[in-house]
C-alpha cells in the first residue's frame, strides 16, 4: 500500500533550492496521482486553484471545471462549518493533520477521506493551502460495520424492539455510505411496518408514502420480480442486487406499479435482502444508492449477517425480553468469538470472561471473576481505561491501540481495547473487548501470505491458460487429421499418438486451471492410481532425502467419478501432514485397493454407506498423535487452535473434499509409532461411453446451417471455424460479446445456432443471453468453457442453454453436439 507522506516529509522536499515553494505544482500533482491521493491547491478564501487527476477519477468533476469552486462545498452539508474552521486553523498554524471528513462526488456519491494540509507561499509570495486527501471509504465502512456488529450483539436484548430496529437501520445506512435503507417488517396480517433511514442530503420524503400507498400486493410483486430477475446478482442465501436499475426496469417495467417505478428511478443501485427467522421470511432490507455498481457481494453478505437480528418473533410486534438478560444465549454466543478477549464488568469488577481473555492474561478459566480489571492495566493507561468507560456510557465506541496489560505472571502485552455499556432496570454492566497486538500481527502476516499466494495463483493461472491455448491448436488439428485419414494409412498411428498425448496434457492443464480458479474438473472414469503416482512423484522430488516414498498400487483398482484436482489435493494434504510429523526423517507409504462395506461393517461409523469403495491408505512413521487429538480431528478438526493439532486445518480440507464426493476418512495412530490415514471414495457406475473424441464411430454428418461463433481467443475461434466449415457449416466469428450482439441483431434471420464461451470478459453471460432471448425466444445456444460441464449445471443460465462443449475443441465432440442441438 502506498501511504500518504508525513507533514515533516512534505516540508523537506527540495529541488536544488532551500525553498519548498519552488517545487512545481505539476510535480506535486504527478507525485500524489501515483499514490492515489487527491491533491488540491486552495487560495486564501478556500477556493480551488487546481486539483490532480485523482480528484477527477474519484469525485467525477472535470479538472478544468473544478477550479474556482469553494472547497467546503465538496464536503457533505453537515460538515461544512467544521471544514471551514479546520482550513482557517491550517492557514494560521501552517498545517492540518489527519482530519476525517466525507466528500460528495458529482453523482452525490459519498467518499470518506482523511485530510492533511500544508500552508505555503508560492514564488510570487501568495499564500496557498495544499490539501493531501486519502480515500479511506473502505476502512470507514469496515469500522462502521464492526461497530454495528458489536452494537447488535451487545444491545439486542436491552432495547425496545422498535428503537433497536431503528438504530440498526440508521447505523446500516451510515456503514454502507448509501442513499438510504428501508426495513420492511411483516406483521401478522401480512402488511408491512416500514423503518427507514435516508441520506440527509436527499429529498426523498416520498419514500415511505410511496410504499404505503401502493399496498402490500404491489410491494410483494416488486420484490418477487426483483428476486427472480435474470439481470440481478444474487447470493446463495437469497439476497439480490443490481448495478443499474435501468436494466431491471427495462426487463420488468410492464409488471410494476408506476409509482414504484418512479420512485426507484431516483437510484442506480438497489439491493434486497430477505430477513429470515428459522428459514421463514419475516421481512426485507432494501438498500439504495444513486451511483452505479455501488454494492459488492461483501456488503450484501454483511447485510445478511445482521438481518436476522431485526426480527425476534413473527408479526412485526414489539418483543418483550427476558429479565434474565445476561444469561441470554445470543449474548453468551458473543463470548465464543475466537481470538478476541471479552469480559463483562459490573462496578469495575469482572463478572464473566471468555477463554481468550484468560489466555491473554495467562489466567486459568474462571479465575478472573471478582477481580478488578484495572489491576491488569499498566499504570500509564489507567486514565485511558476511564475514558473508554465514560465513552461507553454515552453509547460511543472509543478504542485505544497498544494499551499495555500486565498478565498474572508479570508479562506485559500490547492490546487494542474498546467497550460498550449494557443497562436495564438500574443495573449497569460493561462489555469489554481486547485484541492482542501479536495476534493481529499474526493475522496480518497470514493475510499477506495469502495475498502472495493469490498473486502466484493468478500468475500460474495465466501461464496455464496460455499453454492450454497452444495445446488447443495441436489437439484440434490432430483430431481433424485423424477423422480424414483411414486406419491403414502409415501415419494414422502417429497422428493418433499426437492426439492422445495432447489429450493427456490438456487434462493436466484443465486440472491445474480448475484448482487455480476454484472450479471443478469432474472425470467420469477417474484413475486414482494415476493421481497417487503423481503425488508420490512430486514428493520424491521435493521432500528431504531423509524421507523415503513408496507406492503399492492395486492393478485392478476400480475407476470412479470425481473431481480429479480436489481428490489429488486431499491425497497431497494428508502426505504433507505426514511429512510434518517426521522431523527426523522416515517413510511415507501409499497403498490403494478395492473395498466393499456391508451393512454391519464397523467403518460405517465414520460416515460411509454400504457399497463399493476404493481405499487410499497413507502411512507414515512419524510421531503419531494421542487418542484425544485424533478424535478432535475427526469430529471438529478446525476447532482446536493448540499447536498439538496444527494438522487439523489440513484434515478439515480433506474431510470437506471427501464429503463432496460421498466418501469418508478414518485415522489410526499411536504416539511415537506413526499414523495411518485411509481415504475412502465410493465407486459409482460411470455414465461415460466410448471416447467420442476418437472412437472411430459413425461418419460425421455434413451441415449447411449458419453458426455464430463467439470466443475471445483467436486460437479457439480459428480451430472451431475450420472444423465447422470443413463439414459444410457457414461460420460468422465474433471476438467479443458486444460484437456478437451487433452481428446477431443484424443477421437474426440467418443465424441458426450460437456457440459462445461462458467466461469471456465484458458483459456477463446471463445478461447477454437475456438480451438475445428477448430478440428470439427460440434461439439455440451452445456454451463452451475450459472447465467441466458441472460449471454449467451449477449456473443460473442452465435452463436457457441447448448444449455444452468443453475446450480445447476436438472435431467429433464439437460436431456431434452441434448436430444434436440443431436437430432437436
Amino acid at each position: 500500500m502506498v501511504l500518504m507522506m508525513n507533514i515533516e516529509e512534505l516540508t523537506s522536499i527540495k529541488t536544488g533550492s532551500n525553498d519548498a515553494s519552488e517545487v512545481s505544482e505539476k510535480f506535486y500533482e504527478e507525485l500524489y496521482s501515483k499514490a492515489d491521493i487527491l491533491y488540491f491547491v486552495l487560495d486564501e478564501s478556500f477556493k480551488i486553484v487546481t486539483g490532480n487527476i485523482v480528484t477527477e477519477e474519484i469525485l467525477g468533476y472535470e479538472r478544468s471545471k473544478i477550479a474556482g469552486k469553494n472547497f467546503p462545498d465538496l464536503v457533505i452539508e453537515g460538515q461544512r462549518d467544521s471544514i471551514k474552521k479546520d482550513l482557517k486553523i491550517c492557514a494560521e498554524r501552517g498545517y492540518l493533520k489527519d482530519r476525517e471528513y466525507k466528500l460528495q462526488g458529482i453523482n452525490n456519491n459519498k467518499i470518506a477521506v482523511l485530510i492533511n494540509g500544508l500552508t505555503v507561499k508560492d514564488k510570487n509570495g501568495t499564500t496557498r493551502i495544499r490539501l493531501f486527501i486519502k480515500d479511506i471509504t473502505l476502512q470507514y465502512k469496515l469500522k462502521k460495520q464492526r461497530d454495528l456488529v458489536l452494537f447488535t450483539s451487545s444491545t439486542s436484548n436491552y432495547l425496545d424492539s422498535k428503537e433497536f430496529n431503528k438504530e440498526i437501520i440508521n447505523r446500516l445506512q451510515k456503514s454502507l455510505i448509501c442513499s438510504g435503507v428501508q426495513f420492511f417488517s411483516r406483521k401478522s396480517d401480512d402488511s408491512y411496518v416500514i423503518i427507514e433511514r435516508w441520506d440527509p442530503s436527499l429529498s426523498l420524503s416520498i419514500a415511505t408514502d410511496t410504499f404505503r400507498k401502493v399496498g402490500t400486493e404491489e410491494i410483494e410483486r416488486f420484490i418477487q420480480e426483483f428476486q427472480t430477475s435474470i439481470v440481478c446478482e444474487r447470493t446463495k442465501y437469497g439476497s439480490v442486487w443490481i448495478e443499474n436499475i435501468d436494466d431491471f426496469i427495462e426487463e420488468n417495467g410492464q409488471d410494476l406499479d408506476q409509482r414504484i417505478q418512479n420512485f426507484i428511478r431516483n437510484f442506480k443501485s438497489v439491493s434486497i435482502t430477505p430477513v429470515l427467522v428459522k428459514g421463514i421470511e419475516k421481512g426485507y432490507i432494501l438498500a439504495y444508492n444513486t451511483i452505479e455498481e455501488a454494492f459488492d457481494e461483501d456488503e450484501i453478505v454483511f447485510i445478511e449477517s445482521i438481518s436476522s437480528g431485526l426480527v425476534k418473533e413473527s408479526g412485526g410486534a414489539e418483543v418483550s425480553y427476558s429479565e434474565n438478560k445476561f444469561n441470554n444465549s445470543d449474548l453468551l454466543s458473543v463470548f465464543h468469538v475466537p481470538y478476541i478477549g471479552i469480559c463483562m464488568l459490573e462496578d469495575g469488577k469482572i463478572i464473566k470472561a471468555n477463554k481468550w481473555m484468560c489466555s491473554f492474561l495467562n489466567a486459568n478459566e474462571g479465575s478472573l471473576e471478582g477481580r478488578n480489571l484495572i489491576e491488569f492495566i499498566d499504570n500509564e493507561f489507567h486514565s485511558a481505561i476511564k475514558q473508554i468507560s465514560a465513552s461507553a456510557n454515552t453509547g460511543e465506541f472509543v478504542s485505544v491501540d497498544d494499551l499495555i496489560v500486565i498478565t498474572d505472571n508479570g508479562d506485559q502485552k500490547k492490546v487494542k481495547v474498546t467497550a460498550t455499556q449494557l443497562s436495564a432496570n438500574g443495573t449497569v454492566k460493561e462489555l469489554w473487548y481486547f485484541v492482542s497486538r501479536e495476534e493481529r500481527e499474526r493475522i496480518q502476516r497470514t493475510l499477506l501470505q495469502a495475498r502472495k499466494m493469490e498473486s502466484l495463483g493468478m500468475l500460474a493461472g495465466g501461464i496455464i491458460h496460455d499453454f492450454n491455448n497452444q495445446l488447443a491448436c495441436i489437439l484440434g488439428f490432430s483430431s481433424m487429421l485423424s477423422e480424414e485419414i483411414s486406419p491403414d494409412n502409415p501415419y494414422y498411428d502417429d497422428i493418433r499418438q499426437i492426439t492422445v498425448t495432447a489429450e493427456k496434457a490438456t487434462e493436466l492443464t484443465s486440472r491445474l486451471m480448475a484448482h487455480t480458479q476454484g472450479t471443478s474438473y469432474i472425470v467420469d472414469d477417474l484413475d486414482v492410481n494415476q493421481l497417487v503416482k503423481e503425488v508420490a512423484g512430486i514428493l520424491s522430488r521435493t521432500l528431504e532425502k531423509s524421507i523415503s516414498i513408496r507406492a503399492q498400487m492395486s492393478p485392478e483398482l476400480d475407476k470412479i467419478k470425481g473431481d480429479a484436482s480436489k481428490i489429488q489435493q486431499a491425497i497431497l494434504q494428508v502426505a504433507l501432514n505426514a511429512r510434518d510429523a517426521m522431523t527426523d526423517g522416515g517413510k511415507i507409504i501409499f497403498k490403494t485397493r478395492n473395498l466393499f462395506l456391508g451393512q454391519d461393517n464397523p467403518w460405517l461409523k465414520y460416515g460411509g454407506k454400504p457399497g463399493k469403495y476404493i481405499q487410499i491408505e497413507i502411512t507414515d512413521t512419524g510421531r503419531g498423535m494421542s487418542k484425544d487429538i485424533k478424535e478432535k480431528l475427526l469430529k471438529s478438526p478446525s476447532s482446536d487452535p493448540s499447536k498439538e493439532s496444527d494438522k487439523g486445518m489440513g484434515i478439515s480440507i480433506v474431510k470437506e473434499i471427501l464429503e463432496e464426493h460421498g466418501g469418508f476418512l478414518s485415522i489410526f495412530s499411536q504416539q511415537q509409532k506413526g499414523t495411518v490415514v485411509k481415504i475412502h471414495l465410493p465407486v459409482k457406475k460411470s455414465e461415460k461411453t466410448n471416447n467420442p473424441a476418437f472412437d472411430g464411430g459413425e461418419e460425421l454428418i455434413l451441415g449447411k446451417e449458419t453458426v455464430l461463433l463467439v470466443d475471445g481467443e483467436k486460437v479457439f475461434r480459428e480451430t472451431a471455424r475450420k472444423m465447422l466449415t470443413r463439414y459444410g457449416y457457414k461460420v460468422i466469428s465474433a471476438e467479443s460479446k458486444a460484437e456478437a450482439l451487433a452481428i446477431y441483431k443484424k443477421y437474426i434471420n440467418r443465424i441458426d445456432l450460437i456457440i459462445m464461451d461462458m467466461f469471456m470478459p465484458g458483459m456477463e453471460i446471463e445478461k447477454i443471453i437475456n438480451v438475445i432471448k428477448k430478440m428470439n425466444r427460440k434461439v439455440k445456444i451452445i456454451t463452451t468453457s475450459e472447465t467441466a460441464k458441472e460449471t454449467l449445471d451449477n449456473s443460473r443460465i442452465k435452463e436457457f442453454i441447448s448444449g455444452y462443449v468443453q475446450k480445447p475443441f476436438q472435431v467429433r465432440p464439437l460436431l456431434t453436439e452441434v448436430r444434436s442441438v440443431l436437430n432437436a
